[in-house]
């Protein structure tokens, strides 16, 4: 098995351990919510959502990693600080994985990273 000469880290965000050498432990899982295209999202400028579809595909993601005994985490993608607020909101209220920001504009990230925050998601 391949294994990496430097020394590894592993960095533990809400209980679910991140890095390390490679077969140490499972892969975690990110899945994406909230991409272009998603058809969950109602207003992407003003990230509205579709609140039952979202309540559903959490339920089963939920499920999908009791089932698989998979790590796994969220990633946020919004295209407005106005979105990523909306969709922190949404999700934070749902779901207590680990979630990460991203979009194309550093803006948005930043906001996103700066609501996280202020909700008390920071750590």
């Amino acid at each position: 098995m391949f294994k990496f000469q430097n020394v590894q880290q592993v960095f533990d965000i809400s209980g679910v351990p991140f890095g390390g050498q490679p077969g140490e432990r499972r892969t975690v899982l990110v899945g994406s919510l909230f991409y272009p295209g998603h058809s969950i999202v109602e207003d992407r400028l003003r990230g509205e959502v579709k609140r039952e579809t979202l309540e559903k595909l959490l339920l089963d993601h939920r499920l999908a990693i009791e089932e698989t005994g998979s790590p796994a985490a969220l990633m946020i993608y919004a295209e407005t600080v106005e979105s990523m607020a909306s969709y922190l909101d949404n999700v934070s209220d749902l779901s207590d994985l680990p979630l990460f920001v991203d979009s194309p504009s550093p803006e948005v990230k930043l906001g996103g990273t700066v609501r996280a925050g202020e909700m008390g998601l920071g750590d």
